[in-house]
């Protein structure tokens, strides 16, 4: 198992420092303390962690404006053959919204980039994987420009983090225009290597955490999803209980899954399903009235859904509002912006 560091935020990134008990120190007629004892080598693994996240936590960005920026180049008529390809692997990775259903779901998580290192390690790696396509991408336009990225200049979603809520991004429009072409390569190259760094930060979301007796497990993604209005975000979470306590072994696992996404008319809309054993329980947040009125409207569907799929309907509800916020670990954020 690995523990997550202390680490960062959107914004920056606080260390944990260790502050002496001020019982220890000498004070008049106490006797001078022992010298302390010599500070353990850190892992070597957990400091490239670290180092990696620190970095990340200041560089990333989300999907969005990569995507918008990539259907705009992909028209481009002087586009280099290697550049083009490299694009047009990456556009492939979108989910179509009017061929979302459950196989295309599974699919686009087996290939949003979170289990590429796993498969690798494996023998396993097929392609077709979106951290790949994008490690590719920005190999191509570095060769291209002959320059390292520059950091994303444009306002990032919130840096995800073990426990954050899943938040959808709505499609972004494209900033490149019909700029020269290595301009609109150069901003490319931040889009991507912004949208690495936060892989890379989903990932680190998803590791367990040692620190954490019985912790649950669980994976934090992103999925591209086409739609008329250009390529949304959904984020996924998807959750299951840690192990269970002594006499309780016998008990059906318990799965949360929660996602988000944001589209207009409808607005940010959230949602977290609960299964135990049969039982499923749901319940939505819309952003917006109509979309709440709409959802609200639409739960004796659902039920009739999840009953003709052999589950038990439980509690489903929708309201308005915002959902719920996230809190990290102390220690681990610092929101700069307030």
């Amino acid at each position: 198992m690995v523990t997550i560091p202390p680490l960062v935020s959107g914004y920056g990134v606080v260390q944990q420092r260790t502050h002496p008990d001020a019982s220890s120190q000498p004070g008049q007629g106490a006797a001078a303390p022992a010298a302390p004892p010599p500070a353990t080598p850190a892992d070597p693994l957990l400091a490239l962690l670290d180092a990696t996240l620190k970095s990340a936590a200041v560089r990333q960005n989300g999907l969005a404006p990569l995507y918008a920026d990539l259907t705009t180049l992909a028209t481009r008529p002087d586009l280099p053959p290697a550049m083009r390809a490299a694009v047009e692997a990456v556009l492939m990775l979108q989910l179509p919204a009017d061929e979302l259903g459950p196989q295309a779901l599974q699919t686009a998580v087996a290939r949003s980039g979170l289990f590429l290192e796993a498969a690798l390690a494996s023998g396993q790696f097929g392609g077709g994987d979106l951290k790949a396509a994008l490690i590719n991408l920005r190999a191509v336009l570095q060769s291209f420009l002959g320059t390292e990225p520059e950091a994303s200049v444009r306002a990032a979603p919130p840096p995800p983090y073990p426990g954050a809520p899943p938040a959808g991004q709505p499609p972004s429009p494209a900033t490149a225009g019909m700029l020269p072409l290595k301009a609109v390569a150069a901003q490319v190259l931040s889009d991507t290597d912004a949208a690495l760094n936060r892989q890379t930060m989903l990932q680190v979301a998803s590791l367990p955490d040692a620190r954490v007796p019985d912790h649950p497990h669980r994976l934090a993604l992103e999925i591209p999803l086409l739609t008329p209005q250009g390529t949304a975000v959904v984020a996924l979470q998807v959750e299951r209980d840690g192990r269970r306590a002594a006499g309780e072994e016998d008990k059906p696992p318990v799965w949360r899954i929660g996602f988000s996404v944001h589209l207009d008319p409808a607005g940010p809309i959230h949602a977290r399903i609960t299964q135990t054993g049969p039982h499923t329980n749901v319940s939505i947040v819309a952003e917006r009235v109509a979309s709440a009125q709409a959802l609200h409207q639409g739960l004796p569907l659902l039920q009739a859904m999840l009953a003709e799929a052999a589950l038990e309907p439980g509690e489903l509800n929708c309201r308005l509002g915002a959902p719920e916020k996230g809190t990290a670990a102390p220690g681990r954020l610092l929101d700069r912006a307030t």
